[in-house]
């Protein structure tokens, strides 16, 4: 019998939230505010960010659905999360590509190449934890939810990273080094 933690009831839904409020405050200045103003936005971000909001809404209900008695739903759910998962994963790519294609100067293009090593390192992460997750969905459930937390985690890092008033985000110079 598997242990059952009565305090998951509301950690995921309350993690969900949370990461939902940070992709709003995170993404209000470069995708939310400027899209209505000016109605420019590249169409490649702008499918990434409206996949990356969906994810976070499909988190939220998915980590609803359990405790309220509809599993039924969560597992149909769960399998449009596979598509979800691949068109938010190949999207991820190309925006962190596209962005690392961008001209920097010297001292800085250095520093976007290292931080893009880490991304690289995350697009490995992102399939594994998906998978682990997928894997273990009916043997093994609390190992299932703490995989899909940790990947959505992975994900609204974009998001927390453009939060400028944060401790040590106002700093024109140091700004990148403490976003990671």
């Amino acid at each position: 019998m598997q242990h059952r933690c009565p305090q998951d009831k509301y950690f995921f839904p309350l993690s969900a939230i949370v990461f939902l409020v940070i992709g709003v405050i995170g993404f209000w200045p470069s995708f939310f505010n400027t899209l209505p103003k000016t109605g420019n936005l590249n169409g490649g971000v702008l499918f990434h960010g409206i996949i990356s909001f969906s994810w976070l809404a499909l988190y939220l209900v998915q980590s609803t659905l359990p405790s309220r008695g509809f599993l039924a739903w969560h597992k149909k759910l769960g399998y449009f999360s596979v598509v979800l998962f691949i068109l938010l994963y190949v999207s991820s790519i190309q925006v962190s590509v596209s962005a690392f294609l961008e001209d920097y100067p010297p001292p800085l293009r250095q520093l976007i190449s290292n931080l893009f090593f880490l991304q690289i390192v995350a697009f490995a992460l992102n399939p594994l934890f998906y998978w682990l997750a997928y894997k273990n969905r009916t043997s093994n459930p609390d190992a299932h939810k703490r995989y899909m937390f940790l990947l959505v985690f992975f994900l609204v890092e974009a998001a927390a990273s453009r939060i400028r008033w944060l401790p040590g985000m106002q700093s024109e110079e140091y700004w990148l080094v403490i976003q990671y």
